[in-house]
């Protein structure tokens, strides 16, 4: 995940093309950290690269985990990439 807030839309998908290395982008999720915040995750900051983060904070148990996922993906805003 990267923090995208103040990127407009180009800038981001030529984000998710540098971070991809020449890989098939498809599309993307986008998610406020409020969201994230309001199923019970954190986002952490780790600096492995400039704006990455990752979700932390996950249920111990996979079917909790899962459940976690199923509102991340509810809650974002799913963005396919222009053609």
């Amino acid at each position: 995940m990267f923090m995208t807030g103040r990127l407009n839309g180009a800038d981001v998908w030529q984000l998710g093309r540098y971070k991809l290395g020449g890989a098939s982008l498809q599309g993307r999720a986008d998610i406020r950290a409020e969201q994230v915040a309001d199923i019970g995750l954190e986002l952490n900051a780790d600096n492995r690269f400039r704006r990455h983060v990752d979700i932390i904070g996950w249920a111990d148990y996979k079917a909790e985990q899962k459940l976690q996922a199923q509102e991340l993906a509810r809650a974002s805003n799913t963005i396919l990439y222009p053609r």
